[in-house]
């Protein structure tokens, strides 16, 4: 098993402080969306079907922009101020910007859904494969479902036959199930096991100070963001906590 990983957009779910330098997951779907994030197959078939829908959602958003254009510019017909203009094109280019989250959206939620329903068929039939629980449970991830989540991601864990390092993503995975739940013991747990596999993988260290910070163990998350800036030294989260940390760290200090 090969897993293709992208860096997530701000606001990734597997990152509760978002936008990290380092390896996290892509969703399933035209463009990225936080956390963020879904193993990509490396078939080539999943590239052709994001390719199809990348298509549908350009065409559809060009009808919605053609549709908003047209009344915005029939209003606009007697309107001689250039401010009055100005009004109406950025009237229209509100319109349009909401036409395009609303589509993407439901692209999006309706893609989530097919996947899972593509995926729980596999599992029905025992042709399952890690990877396919791994998808499974970063997409429950993502749903808020995190128990569910947590046991296909176990599942991924037992079936693993790839790289070891690549394992270091399902224990992050798993990780920031348990941090959700308010288990954070067992986050910290998890996070270990992802960057001792995966020493340079900033985003699990990142999370593991997150949740020491939780914990209120100040001086270990210290610790994990200053490995952080050691393998990426221009972290922004990393040098922001560690900064706004060794303050509180100081104070404690009689």
């Amino acid at each position: 098993i090969s897993l293709q990983v992208e860096l997530p957009a701000e606001g990734d779910p597997f990152t509760r402080q978002g936008n990290w330098e380092g390896t996290s997951f892509e969703p399933v779907g035209c463009t990225p969306d936080p956390a963020r994030w879904w193993a990509a197959e490396t078939n080539g078939s999943r590239s052709i079907q994001n390719a199809t829908r990348c298509s549908a959602l350009n065409e559809t958003l060009s009808e919605e922009a053609t549709y908003f254009a047209g009344h915005i510019f029939d209003i606009s017909e007697g309107l001689e101020t250039p401010v009055q203009l100005f009004y109406l094109l950025t009237l229209l280019g509100l319109l349009v910007t909401g036409a395009f989250l609303v589509v993407r959206q439901v692209l999006v939620r309706n893609e989530l859904e097919q996947t899972i329903k593509v995926l729980g068929e596999r599992k029905r039939r025992g042709e399952a494969t890690a990877e396919d629980y791994f998808e499974l449970g970063v997409i429950l991830v993502r749903k808020k479902l995190y128990t569910q989540a947590t046991q296909n991601l176990r599942k991924a864990q037992e079936m693993w036959d790839g790289e070891p390092e690549e394992l270091a993503q399902v224990h992050n995975a798993i990780g920031f199930s348990f941090f959700n739940m308010g288990k954070y013991d067992l986050a910290v747990k998890e996070y270990k096991q992802a960057v001792g596999l995966q020493p340079g993988y900033v985003t699990a260290w990142n999370n593991l100070g997150d949740a020491y910070e939780s914990m209120k163990k100040y001086a270990e998350a210290v610790d994990c963001y200053s490995e952080v800036l050691s393998y990426a030294p221009d972290n922004k989260i990393a040098n922001a906590r560690k900064k706004a940390l060794e303050g509180k760290t100081r104070r404690r200090v009689p």
